[in-house]
């Protein structure tokens, strides 16, 4: 399965440990960022 993340989302995960970072890093999936998330 694929799932598509916004920057706020990304973020939000690197940041917070929540539910959603817990559902992102447990779960086996393709994800999909914008590329200008991963550039300085």
């Amino acid at each position: 399965m694929k799932l598509v993340l916004d920057t706020n989302i990304l973020i939000a995960t690197l940041i917070k440990d929540s539910v959603t970072r817990e559902i992102l890093t447990h779960l086996e999936m393709e994800y999909l960022v914008p590329e200008f998330a991963l550039t300085n």
